[in-house]
């Protein structure tokens, strides 16, 4: 089985931190970034990225934003939020989001999402 490289894009590096320990340990290649700015920049340069899991909150750019960006480059991306908000899922749906988990994640039950 081909490892999957993820791309965790979350403004608060403490969640980025955590999360990315917490993929790494089910065996994912995580590559973080605390803002869009560097997403973009590995998402250019990291051949090989098959999901973007962002932060719909994250500052300067907004993960919808971000992840239109990524889309260009060919990623997917599911969405991360602590808000339940309709209206954020709506927009998230909306702007091609494969899906949206809300924080605090449990990563066994993320699993199926990310494997889509």
């Amino acid at each position: 089985m081909k490892v999957k490289k993820l791309l965790l894009v979350d403004y608060d590096d403490i969640e980025l931190s955590a999360l990315g320990n917490e993929l790494s340990n089910k065996g994912y290649v995580v590559l973080p970034a605390n803002s869009v700015a560097q997403a973009c920049q590995l998402a250019q340069t990291v051949s090989g990225i098959c999901l973007a899991i962002v932060d719909i909150g994250i500052p300067h750019m907004t993960g919808l934003e971000a992840v239109k960006l990524l889309k260009s480059y060919g990623i997917p991306a599911i969405f991360l939020s602590s808000d339940t908000n309709n209206e954020y899922v709506k927009e998230a749906v909306e702007s091609g989001g494969l899906a949206y988990l809300v924080k605090p994640i449990d990563i066994a039950q993320s699993i199926p999402v990310i494997e889509f």
